[in-house]
């Protein structure tokens, strides 16, 4: 584990998931290392974070052209850098598998044909 990883996790927890129960940052956080584990995906959080393809980033916090501010003092960054370490150890996959998800208040097209995993407030995960 490194610092840099931890870093890449909390800070992707923070902008997708800050505004979740600790569940929802942890299940973010195993979506991420869910990837790092896939064959399909980069092999470390920071490249699994920072992935794009022609249809956007992964992460939209990545790429959204808004300049990215965490405040590492705030207590959402503490909970989102607590999420990213039980995440990144395994310790619990709170999104039951999840390689993707997504806020309920957006349908990607690819949904439909996909598993529902978990749902944890407003985000659905999904094993593709």
């Amino acid at each position: 584990m490194t610092v840099l990883q931890l870093v890449c996790m909390a800070t992707a927890i923070f902008f997708e998931a800050g505004n979740q129960p600790m569940a929802g940052k942890i299940a973010v956080g195993n979506v991420i290392m869910n990837r790092v584990n896939d064959y399909r995906y980069p092999q470390t959080p920071c490249s699994v974070v920072k992935q794009s393809r022609r249809s956007g980033c992964q992460f939209s916090y990545w790429c959204d052209g808004k300049p990215e501010r965490a405040d590492i003092y705030s207590l959402t960054y503490k909970d989102s850098w607590r999420a990213a370490t039980i995440s990144y150890n395994k310790a619990v996959d709170a999104s039951l598998g999840a390689t993707h998800y997504h806020a309920d208040y957006v349908y990607p097209h690819w949904a439909e044909q996909e598993k529902v995993t978990v749902r944890i407030a407003q985000h659905i995960f999904y094993r593709l």
